[in-house]
């Protein structure tokens, strides 16, 4: 983890650019913290694997400025079903940033997503989630998740496959091809 989060900062300080994650199991103790032009791109979601333990987020989008450029690609992201566990935290994920191609499984939360907009997720796998397939969270008008678009996305066995929380309404929130079940 020590390894990646160097790799992370000399991105940042060069202006950013690609973390590839090569054919692999990776095993995380603490979050992959990533900001502005960094993309984080592996070989295919079951081939390039990030195995989290402890009560941990992945991948750690959540600080309180925007992310342009950002970008999580072909990539799994596999937990220990431990309350608290979330694969991925973005706030303020916007202007074409993306996420697609990952894998999450035995995770708390699959996706947990505020005050984004402008940005896209496509083919998503999310399985067995304790809590939240995706959560989405509007928690003030400055807040809303707004002009986002779900494409292809599967979630199966999330005790909520998808969960809109806030005082104001998440507005514009698209979902194509997708499927959602839940068996808890």
């Amino acid at each position: 983890s020590k390894a990646i989060q160097a790799a992370i900062s000399h991105l940042d300080q060069t202006g950013g650019g690609v973390l590839y994650f090569p054919s692999g199991n990776y095993i995380m103790t603490s979050p992959i913290v990533i900001n502005n032009n960094i993309r984080i791109k592996g070989s295919g979601k079951y081939n390039s694997v990030i195995n989290i333990k402890g009560r941990i987020t992945a991948i750690d989008l959540s600080s309180k400025h925007a992310k342009l450029g950002v970008a999580v690609e072909s990539i799994g992201i596999v937990g220990t079903n431990t309350k608290g566990q979330i694969a991925i935290d973005a706030y303020y994920l916007v202007n074409g940033s993306y996420i697609r191609d990952v894998r999450i499984e035995n995770v708390d939360t699959g996706i947990r997503l505020t005050k984004s907009w402008y940005s896209s997720f496509s083919d998503i796998y999310i399985r067995n989630c304790l809590s939240y397939g995706l959560h989405l969270r509007s928690l003030s008008a400055a807040e809303q998740v707004n002009g986002v678009r779900f494409s292809s996305v599967f979630i199966q066995g999330a005790k909520n496959a998808v969960f809109l929380e806030g005082k104001k309404g998440s507005v514009g929130v698209h979902f194509d091809s997708s499927t959602f079940s839940t068996n808890r």
